[in-house]
């Protein structure tokens, strides 16, 4: 149970769920900030929240939306205070992969600490995720398929994750596979 406080919860779940739907960049990470940092108020205990917050101020600097870099310096703080508080958890190897993936940029040292929160919880949509997409940017794209496939054997109800295997598929030179799960993904998720 992450937390008692339901408001807290349901800022968070609503915050993930903007993650699962169509690709939305910057616009879709800035909505889910202001989310989770409400939720954190409601709860200053919320570590789940804060670590997907590590991830959306991170993502916001990968994106090129930090202008000021303080997308950057709450990510710092954020991610420091998580790994000084629950040492050698979860959230603390997750926060650092987040950082890694969006603030450094370092894909290897990210996937690193991801399989490393894997082992905590094998099945976390958004740590595979961010596997997937690590091994895309590594260059490892059928490390990611496979990773992709899992994905979508646990929540098949994603777009982002359907449309991310697209991509992993065109880039190891699968062009049939490609196109067959496009054509399926625009049927499934029209908008």
């Amino acid at each position: 149970k992450p937390t008692n406080n339901l408001d807290a919860y349901a800022l968070f779940v609503k915050a993930r769920e903007l993650g699962r739907g169509t690709w939305t960049g910057s616009d879709g990470w800035g909505k889910q900030i202001p989310l989770l940092e409400q939720a954190i108020q409601l709860d200053p205990n919320f570590v789940e929240a804060e670590v997907k917050l590590v991830a959306s101020y991170g993502r916001m600097a990968w994106a090129g939306a930090d202008s000021d870099d303080a997308y950057r310096a709450k990510a710092v703080a954020l991610k420091n205070k998580i790994v000084k508080e629950h040492p050698n958890t979860y959230a603390a190897i997750a926060a650092q992969g987040y950082f890694e993936y969006t603030i450094n940029r370092n894909y290897q040292a990210a996937l690193d600490y991801f399989q490393q929160a894997l082992l905590k919880r094998p099945n976390d949509i958004q740590v595979l995720a961010y596997i997937a997409s690590s091994y895309k940017r590594l260059g490892k794209y059928e490390q990611g398929i496979g990773v992709n496939k899992k994905i979508l054997l646990l929540d098949p109800e994603s777009a982002i994750n359907v449309s991310e295997l697209v991509i992993q598929l065109t880039f190891a030179n699968r062009i049939d596979e490609a196109l067959a799960q496009a054509k399926s993904n625009v049927k499934k998720f029209p908008n």
